[in-house]
């Protein structure tokens, strides 16, 4: 069964070296499963963390993907002394 095969896993973790550099986490509402993994040395969360956690991260991983609005302008990305001496070299006009 799924309890078994986490058990087997957290048992496994206890003796892992690695588990000094790296965190073993399982996702349960089942009290029981949860203190048995807590007793191993493995972390909890409950199902309704890891579904709220896993919508966060797609959520970020949507707005990296969209495209940046851009104006295709530099009116933006640069403050007002340097868009006003454009402006004047632009028409020919002298900043003195």
């Amino acid at each position: 069964t799924a309890d078994t095969y986490i058990e087997k896993q957290c048992a496994d973790f206890r003796y892992d070296v690695r588990r000094f550099e790296c965190r073993l986490i399982v996702a349960t509402s089942d009290r029981t499963q949860r203190r048995m993994v807590v007793g191993y040395g493995a972390e909890w969360m409950s199902a309704q963390r890891l579904l709220s956690d896993m919508s966060a991260q797609h959520q970020q991983v949507r707005q990296r993907k969209q495209p940046k609005k851009s104006t295709g302008r530099l009116s933006g990305a640069l403050d007002p002394v340097a868009l006003q001496r454009l402006s004047q070299m632009r028409y020919g006009l002298s900043g003195k």
